[in-house]
């Protein structure tokens, strides 16, 4: 039950761990050729599959590039935008400059990914708690017969780009945020932010969201599916370093 599993949440910070994001020239042609397998870090999905992850950037955008085991790969159903993280399969990417341990803090941002409804294309939304001073505010509650969480902007992201390839396995996801849609100034080489990387896997319907999956955060939380106020939630407390390099 979700009371129960708030409640036997851990408060023993997760172990900081990081992932490096490369250096490429912004007027590269193909961002995403020639990515070594060395770049990748594991997302652990279940016994018998996975998801892999590895980032890369330039002045303009943050690269991320996904690899990710899935039977019924990248269907979600849903009909409203706000709610990705419920319909199904999707890509979660979370990313800000607080400090470890901190609760969330202005500007820090979870951008979700999924398929448009109608299977053609994609959709991509920003969820931000507390949003910086100058920042246009667009505010969003989500409830539940529990509890309720309110953020300060959720957003419709329209510069996003996400290149979807399925094969055997699953499917390899290419994607480009610019740092203006994040609201984040372009990392200077040698700098960290923090963040975390995850995957949202559906039903073999692709009609809702089964298993939520990160490479750093696994609290209790972050593994509920069936309560909307926890399944939106950032928890940078539990985020990792990501290394400009």
């Amino acid at each position: 039950k979700v009371v129960e599993a708030l409640k036997a949440k851990k408060t023993t910070e997760h172990q900081v761990a990081e992932i490096r994001v490369k250096s490429v020239p912004t007027d590269q042609k193909n961002i995403f050729a020639g990515w070594n397998n060395s770049e990748y870090q594991t997302i652990k999905l279940n016994n018998d599959a996975k998801a892999e992850v590895a980032l890369a950037y330039d002045r303009n955008n943050l690269y991320v590039l996904f690899r990710v085991d899935d039977k019924t790969p990248w269907l979600n159903s849903c009909s409203d935008w706000r709610y990705l993280f419920k319909g199904g399969d999707a890509l979660d990417i979370q990313i800000g400059t607080g400090k470890s341990g901190a609760k969330a803090q202005p500007g820090e941002v979870r951008i979700i990914i999924a398929s448009a409804q109608n299977g053609k294309g994609f959709q991509a939304m920003g969820i931000w708690p507390l949003v910086l001073p100058g920042i246009e505010k667009d505010p969003q509650v989500y409830r539940s017969p529990v509890w309720e969480k309110k953020y300060e902007k959720v957003a419709l992201l329209e510069q996003v780009k996400c290149q979807i390839s399925k094969n055997k396995s699953g499917y390899i996801a290419q994607v480009s945020i610019p740092w203006i849609e994040l609201k984040i100034k372009p990392p200077a080489k040698g700098s960290e932010l923090r963040g975390d990387l995850g995957v949202l896997i559906s039903d073999s319907s692709g009609r809702m969201t089964v298993l939520r999956r990160y490479l750093f955060n696994h609290s209790n939380y972050s593994a509920i599916t069936m309560d909307a106020p926890t399944e939106s939630m950032l928890e940078p407390q539990h985020w990792g370093k990501f290394i400009f390099r």
